[in-house]
């Protein structure tokens, strides 16, 4: 015991009498410094309180605009050309016409964002924006097969939507209307045996 108390007190004289002897000028080795960076030099603090932030919840008192709230959705073909062609003939023939179909979009809404939101939620897109209409002609192409009678059909395909529009204003609803939309997203053709 005596000898380890006097190992070090020798090696603490030792350490005094380095750094005493020191020029003020020499730079002081920091090397065995404690290395703050270590978490095991910060057990004092394991145990400290945690800090809870509070909730942040956002409010809709800023809300406005209009919002658009789906209710159903119908498709629909509209007949826009029919004709019946005859093959008396023992081979198969084909027949070519140019047919005028309808490309449309309508809706009764206070604004075009209503009817995009719409639109969306039908999930089918137009062929012309809100507030067209317009006729467009193809160029269609039937075969009849031999000795055959055949009812040519084409047309335009439609969706009709409904939902209501509210109007929103700091959060509070000022108007609310049933809307309607309706609009052609593709045509169609085909033949129906006679």
């Amino acid at each position: 015991m005596k000898k380890t108390l006097l190992a070090t007190s020798m090696l603490s004289l030792l350490s005094l009498h380095a750094v005493s002897g020191a020029s003020a000028e020499e730079p002081v080795d920091l090397t065995n410094a404690v290395d703050f960076t270590n978490s095991e030099d910060y057990t004092e603090y394991d145990n400290a309180p945690l800090v809870t932030l509070p909730n942040i919840t956002p409010y809709a008192s800023d809300m406005s605009g209009y919002e658009y709230i789906h209710s159903s959705s119908s498709r629909n073909n509209q007949l826009e050309f029919q004709h019946l062609a005859k093959n008396p003939s023992s081979a198969t023939d084909s027949v070519s016409y140019s047919v005028a179909v309808t490309q449309s979009s309508s809706a009764n809404v206070a604004t075009s964002a209503t009817f995009k939101s719409m639109v969306a939620e039908v999930g089918v897109s137009t062929q012309v924006e809100l507030g067209t209409s317009t006729t467009k002609t193809l160029s269609i192409t039937w075969s009849i097969p031999a000795k055959s009678n055949y009812l040519l059909r084409a047309g335009s395909s439609w969706v009709q939507a409904s939902g209501t529009e509210k109007l929103w204003s700091a959060g509070k609803v000022i108007s609310s209307k049933t809307v309607t939309g309706k609009w052609t997203y593709t045509s169609w053709s085909d033949k129906v045996k006679q």
